[in-house]
């Protein structure tokens, strides 16, 4: 919960003929900005609540249906369902059976330890890549069922031998 402050120089002119009145006058103006996850009231960041969240730093909205959220801008998917990004509060069910994969509190985990390929924030497991993760991965090759499969490059070599 840090508070960092923008700083501005705001200059007035002020011009009045009547007078032959010509001012100028600078002011340094300083605007609370909170971290991720916090929204400003009152001069002080708050984290939004468990059940709530915030993408913008502005409001605490309640949580987005087939997720759940923790507070601050955790958020974490239902299996089965995918956001393009974690600026996104758009969640739609993935098209294919157990190509998405939540992800946990808007952080990102080791893709190595958990099979899944990261594609622009959105999680996709492991063989499949792209939005809603309809797309196979790098060596992998769809099946009609839409389902993704690894094929080995001996597969390859025969092919190309044939």
């Amino acid at each position: 919960m840090c508070i960092r402050d923008r700083s501005y120089v705001l200059l007035v002119n002020y011009q009045d003929e009547r007078y032959n009145l010509n001012s100028s006058t600078r002011f340094n103006v300083s605007l609370p900005r909170c971290d991720e996850g916090f929204i400003i009231n009152v001069g002080k960041c708050f984290r939004c609540p468990k059940e709530y969240f915030t993408l913008d730093g502005k409001n605490c909205e309640y949580c987005i249906p087939n997720a759940k959220c923790n507070g601050g801008n955790e958020i974490v998917l239902d299996p089965g369902y995918w956001r393009a990004n974690n600026k996104s509060n758009l969640v739609l069910k993935c098209p294919i059976k157990d190509s998405c994969q939540e992800k946990q509190n808007n952080k990102t985990r080791s893709l190595q330890q958990t099979n899944t390929t990261q594609v622009d924030n959105g999680i996709c497991m492991e063989g499949y890549a792209g939005n809603l993760c309809t797309n196979c991965a790098k060596n992998y090759a769809k099946y009609e069922s839409g389902e993704c499969s690894f094929c080995k490059k001996d597969f390859f070599l025969s092919l190309i031998h044939i």
